[in-house]
């Protein structure tokens, strides 16, 4: 029946599970939208914006009236372009991890690098310009700035220049998520299926958010022949997991684990729990609308660009995109270019 309902208005106060079960029904939102979006964003599928958390879906929806219909018309035009038909892309990520990236580029030279500077305070400075003032009595003049930080963490900074945008950007939730690592004996190495991993929808008397089987994703992150996962706790649906100990934590996944995969038996030879107390950005009904907003009084401040995953997408790769535009925007402004924001 989905290629024969009516699709919707494109609007931005459509929450994700609405959008599902408007186009799939209750039962795939529930059990399988839910999941992903707690997968993805440690978020609630009804709390949460369809139009901004995966403005593709939407854009498909507007242009062909269907989702399967959509599926069908991007099939035929892989086949014609000769490209495989089947799902693209590749997860992938560096040996050493995300931070990989932000050492090479500091490496390559070009720049001078400061780590360890709190900025404290931003102003206008008389010109053209911003003076940055870091912890430690010491300031930073700058003909641009990029804050590239999160969104919890910019806005006290844009308070005294951009109120309206410094609004915008504190009230935007971000629950806390713990992640916790661990590594099992080459003996449980067959105890999970090859694959990406999984997803646990609410109700099924399990804590825990997913789990991703590193080992099939990242070959060589474990000694040879071990096991390697990483679960997820708290989020939105369940803030206050993130408040067990550590104790308590590694019960808990061990317990939910074993109930997924019964074959695993054996404790963890291993475990890292990593706690993030602001984690990733919920996009609620309305964010473009409000991120729209947040573009006008900031356009108020020529040369004061905002980038990170907080605006117009969490993935890695928008918010790297988000940062290359920033970056161009505080050059053209430097060189005295016009550029949009």
């Amino acid at each position: 029946a989905e290629p024969w309902i009516r699709p919707g208005e494109g609007s931005d106060e459509e929450s994700i599970f609405d959008f599902a079960r408007r186009r799939l029904g209750a039962e795939v939102a529930e059990r399988m939208i839910a999941p992903m979006v707690l997968g993805v964003f440690a978020g609630d599928a009804r709390k949460l914006s369809a139009a901004a958390a995966f403005p593709r879906l939407v854009e498909l929806e507007q242009q062909h009236g269907s989702l399967i219909r959509a599926l069908l018309a991007l099939r035929r035009q892989r086949k014609l372009q000769g490209s495989p038909t089947g799902p693209g892309g590749k997860l992938t990520s560096f040996e050493g991890g995300l931070e990989t990236l932000p050492r090479a580029l500091a490496a390559r030279g070009g720049a001078e690098v400061h780590t360890g500077s709190a900025v404290e305070r931003l102003e206008a400075t008389g010109g053209r310009g911003y003076r940055l003032h870091v912890r430690g009595g010491q300031s930073l003049e700058a003909d641009a700035v990029v804050l590239a930080g999160e969104c919890w963490a910019v806005a006290p900074l844009l308070e005294p220049l951009a109120p309206a945008a410094a609004q915008i950007l504190g009230a935007i939730p971000t629950p806390p998520v713990n992640v916790v690592a661990l590594g099992y004996s080459p003996a449980m190495k067959n105890a999970v299926p090859v694959g990406f991993g999984a997803l646990v929808p609410r109700g099924e008397d399990l804590r825990i958010l997913g789990c991703l089987w590193d080992s099939h994703l990242f070959p060589g992150r474990e000694p040879a022949g071990h096991l390697l996962l990483r679960v997820m706790l708290g989020g939105s649906a369940d803030p206050r997991a993130a408040d067990l100990d550590d104790e308590d934590t590694l019960a808990q996944v061990s317990a939910d684990l074993r109930r997924l995969f019964p074959r695993l038996t054996e404790a963890p030879l291993f475990h890292r729990i990593v706690r993030w107390p602001r984690a990733i950005p919920q996009y609620g009904p309305g964010h473009l609308r409000r991120i729209e907003a947040l573009c006008a009084d900031l356009a108020r401040h020529p040369g004061l660009s905002i980038a990170g995953n907080a605006l117009e997408g969490i993935a890695f790769t928008k918010a790297a995109a988000a940062g290359v535009r920033a970056g161009r925007a505080a050059a053209a402004h430097a060189l005295g270019l016009e550029s949009s924001r």
